[in-house]
Parts: C-alpha cells; structure tokens; sequence
C-alpha cells in the first residue's frame, strides 16, 4: 500500500547523484537565482519610475529598465523555438545565460568611473541582468518542465512536478538563509557586512557563493541533462481536449499573487516587524522555520491531505485572516501578528505547491511547453503591474495623491484573490477528474 508521499518517490528514484542533481539540485539552484534576480528587479524598477517621474540625471536609462518588462513576455515563444531546435538545447542554453547573467550580477562594479560616464549605471545594469535572468527562467521552465511532464520516461509527470515543486520550495528557503547570514545586500541579522571600513571587503563575499553554484550547475547541465530529456517528441496541440484561456489565466493570476505577496512582503521579515512593531531578529527565525515546515509537510503528508478540498479551504482561511490582521491591526497585536503570519508562511507555500500540480497535471488544448511558458510569461507581467501599483501607494505615494496610503489595502486585494484562485483551482480539479 502506498502513501502517496513524495518521500516515498524521493525514496525510489534518487538512486544516485545523477537523478538528484538533475531533478533536484538543478532546478533548486536556478530557481533560488530567479528569486534573486526578482529581489533585485523589483526595487530596480520603484528606483527606475522615480527617476523617471522627476526626470533626475541618468534617468533615461531608468527608462530602458522600464522598457525590460518587454522581456518577460518574449518565454512565450519557447514552443517554436524547441520544435525550431529541440526542447534540451533552448533548456541548456537558457541555464547557461542564467549561470552567467548571474555571476555577472554579483561582481560589484565600482560607481565613480560609471557615474562620470551613465549616471547611475551600475544600479541600471545589475537591473538589467536580473530582468535577463527572469526572462531566460522562462525559458527554462518551459522546456525543463514541460517536456519533462509530458515525455520523460524514467519519471512520471506527477513525480516530475512533484520534484520541481519542492526544488522550487526549497530555493525560498536558501535564499532566506543566505540573506540571514549576510552574503546578499539586504539587510541581514549580522551586522558585520553592513560596517562601512569592512564593505568594500565584504561586498565580494556573494562571489564566493555564487561561483560554486553556477559551476555545480553547469557541471549538472553537461554531464547528466539527457536524462530529462530521453524523449523530446513535442505533440501537437489538441483543441479537441481540455481548457486553455480562462484556466491558464486562474493560474497565472495565482501565481503572480503568490509572488507579489512574496516579493513585497513575506520574503522580507522587515516589512512583517515593521506592520506589527516588532524585532526582526525575532520573526526572521520564525519565517525560515515555517518555511521548512511547508518542506516536511509536502515531503511526509500524503496529497489525499494537502489537496483535499476541506483543508485547503480551512487554510487559505486562517492565511487571510492573518494577512488582514498583520496589514491593519498588527501593531496592536505586536508579536502575536507577526508570528500569526510567519506561521502562515507554511499555506502561501502550500498554495504554491498546489498550482504548480494543477499547471503540469490538467490537459491543456496546448501542449505543456507552451501551457507553462505561456502561464510563466503572463504571471510575471501580472506581478509587475501590481507592483507597479504598489510603489504609487508607498514610495511614490506622493505622486499621486488618490493612491496614498492604500498599500495594506493593495496588499489584501492580492491575498483575496490568491485565496480565492487556490479554492477555485481545487474545485476545477474535483471537476476535471470526475469528468
């Protein structure tokens, strides 16, 4: 009898390095550097609209850093180009660029002498190469995953998402570990990479993070990347089976939720301590452990549990709750609030695993390539309009007066609809497999 873990897969497929560097470490460390390059683009583009609303020095290229979002739409032809060439070379070129755009983002170029030429042209260009680095996730993503889900033979689709999703899960987690320890730029819990004689030491130490990664990386990629692509048979689409539009927008629209309260919120315990008046050295903890219980939870409960109707209607709940709570009373519940919501880390991960299912497992009229890249590309350009939205209602609140003070309003519109995309997603699921 089985348990329908996905330990138990874990248990029986990751017979060797091979098969857990390409099915797990892989997709772990090219996604922990899309959440990277996401943290940087996002205050990029809050920097880019300021400059250019007041229209400061070096504000044209701001401007080119808004025309990036051109990028994030261009996955959408992932599909041609793998019937054009074939789905493991657009995959292994996509974390080749990935590998170096990276490395690249994480030499610190020196302002004084750029200044002198583009005002404000380090800041631009580490922007820039974030926006590249999302753009070519897209593309890995699509071919990776999607032909992974519909023709690989040493794992079943479900198997294949499922290994995916705690990859991606997983990637959450170390950013938020690294950060603790102070090897990005943001602040951390240490205070010694923020000491003004020791920065220009200090500011390479991300360096000698991300060289070993990208090397564990592309070793993974030139050695052993044939094993997810022992078929690379792309069928046609069938118009005859399934939804395409109005589902792939659900999805998409879940997912750039999820990311939006992520990027703007729970991947930065400083913004949680800052509604609810408490020590961030305090809820950071708390967060990185929520997050490893959303790990464990999927690893040992079986998904007759995690996907059951009941429960993710009971979770998505208690989530809302805590979002309203944290957003417009938390600095009356101080730590309660903030452990409330870093608690509630744990369903946001769960609602993510949960599409992420949905996107690879429904039967699109389109094959999965074009499903996933398409659903990527749309989500990501959601995600920025909403952060657009967002930056009107906090740094450029002044801007325009109508939006003043509607971030926690802002905020709570997506946690809504995240919640009520999750539910929906489940009852299309009863629908689809009944039928």
């Amino acid at each position: 009898m089985t348990n329908d873990m996905i330990f138990d897969d874990l248990d029986e497929k990751m017979t060797d390095f091979k098969s857990f560097g390409v099915h797990l470490l892989l997709p772990l460390i090219l996604t922990l550097f899309f959440i990277q390059a996401l943290r940087v683009y996002v205050p990029g583009v809050y920097i880019s609209i300021f400059h250019v609303v007041f229209q400061d020095p070096g504000w044209m290229s701001s401007l080119f850093i808004l025309v990036t979002i051109v990028f994030f739409f261009i996955p959408c032809i992932t599909n041609f180009l793998c019937k054009k060439f074939s789905p493991k070379k657009i995959a292994l070129i996509s974390i080749i660029a990935i590998v170096i755009l990276r490395v690249l983002m994480a030499i610190p170029l020196p302002s004084l002498p750029f200044d002198l030429v583009a005002p404000g042209f380090p800041a631009t260009f580490e922007t820039v190469l974030a926006s590249l680095i999302i753009m070519f996730y897209g593309f890995f993503l699509g071919a990776f995953l999607g032909n992974g889900v519909q023709t690989n033979s040493s794992l079943t689709g479900k198997t294949q998402l499922n290994f995916f999703s705690i990859a991606m899960i997983g990637a959450f987690l170390t950013d938020m570990i690294l950060r603790t320890f102070g090897v990005t730029l943001d602040p951390t819990l240490l205070t010694w990479p923020l000491i003004p004689s020791l920065w220009f030491i200090f500011q390479y130490l991300g360096i000698v993070i991300q060289i070993p990664l990208a090397l564990v990386v592309l070793f993974i990629a030139w050695k052993y990347l044939d094993l997810s692509f022992e078929n690379q048979e792309i069928p046609p689409d069938d118009k005859s089976t399934g939804r395409s539009k109005n589902l792939m927008i659900v999805l998409s629209l879940s997912l750039a939720f999820f990311l939006y309260l992520e990027t703007n919120l729970l991947l930065y315990p400083n913004t949680i301590a800052q509604y609810t008046g408490t020590n961030y050295a305090m809820i950071n903890p708390i967060v990185i452990i929520a997050t490893a219980v959303s790990l464990i939870l999927l690893l040992f409960v079986s998904d007759k549990i995690i996907l059951n109707k009941i429960f993710i209607i009971v979770i998505n709940a208690i989530l809302l709750v805590a979002l309203v709570l944290m957003l417009f009373v938390g600095s009356l519940l101080s730590y309660g609030g903030a452990i409330f919501i870093a608690i509630s880390q744990v369903f946001f991960f769960i609602d993510f695993y949960l599409v992420i299912r949905f996107l690879g497992t429904y039967q699109f009229r389109w094959n999965k390539i074009k499903a996933i890249s398409n659903a990527y590309a749309l989500n990501i350009g959601i995600m920025i309009l909403f952060d657009f939205l967002y930056d009107f209602t906090t740094d450029h609140a002044f801007t325009i007066s109508a939006f003043r003070y509607l971030g926690p309003h802002l905020l709570t519109i997506g946690g809504i609809f995240m919640v009520a995309l999750s539910i929906l997603i489940i009852y299309l699921n009863k629908e689809e497999k009944s039928s």
